[in-house]
């Protein structure tokens, strides 16, 4: 644009140089023409100078306004890499605290786990033990239970062991006195080989009969021994023999 309005002031003076060259010197038509020319001139350098100034302005507006262009860009550039970064930092940010968190939630996950296994374990180990404990009783409850029926009935046994010796002695005792009866009256009947062979029958059961007795047994053999031996009265001897 400046370039373009030098040229044109030029062109202008340039005219009017000429306008003045075509009047005769001396002549009223030059001197009007010479004041033209310079007027002309004078516009021409004015219209030059406000061309150029508008021009200069244009040019300074132009070069302000790249200048601000480029500060705008500049500042706008800044601005996205700051927000680019901002948003790298919250993405990154981010993932390390989900990542946080998930390894947290691992943790968290893996203890409550451990601990149920252990609740598990502690709850199987409780009723092992349980049922442990139950059995031990159930077997301590059989073998008591075992051990009264073995002793009720060893009891029952020996009562009735008892019963029957005692029924045995009491049968032994009543033969054991028929036969010291016989004995005494075959002493005193002189029949000392029926004496002989009764005393021997009460020999055979002498151990299975209370003292009293199987005293009265060695008795009878002394009362018979001394009949043998002396055919004397041997009355007393026999009456002590029968209490």
């Amino acid at each position: 644009m400046k370039t373009r309005m030098s040229v044109l002031g030029v062109a202008l003076l340039g005219l009017a140089i000429g306008a003045c060259g075509r009047s005769e010197p001396g002549t009223a038509p030059q001197a009007a023409m010479t004041g033209e020319a310079e007027r002309a001139v004078a516009d021409a350098k004015a219209a030059a100078s406000k061309a150029t100034a508008e021009a200069k302005a244009t040019a300074d507006k132009a070069a302000a306004d790249v200048k601000a262009a480029g500060a705008k860009a500049d500042a706008d550039r800044k601005a996205a890499m700051e927000k680019a970064d901002a948003e790298a930092k919250l993405t990154a940010d981010k993932a390390t605290a989900d990542k946080k968190a998930a390894d947290a939630k691992l943790t968290a996950d893996a203890k409550e786990a451990s601990a149920k296994l252990d609740a598990e374990k502690a709850g199987a180990e409780k009723t092992a033990a349980d049922a442990k404990a139950a059995a031990d009783k159930t077997a301590a409850d059989a073998k008591m239970n075992a051990d009264k029926t073995a002793d009720a009935a060893k009891a029952e046994a020996d009562a009735a062991a008892a019963a029957a010796k005692a029924k045995e002695t009491a049968t032994l005792s009543e033969k054991a006195k028929s036969l010291l009866e016989q004995v005494v009256q075959y002493i005193k009947d002189n029949k000392l080989d029926d004496a002989d062979t009764t005393l021997k029958k009460l020999d055979e059961i002498k151990g299975s009969l209370p003292s009293s007795l199987a005293d009265q047994v060695d008795n009878a053999h002394k009362m018979l021994a001394a009949k043998k031996a002396s055919g004397g009265d041997v009355g007393g001897a026999l009456k002590g023999l029968m209490k």
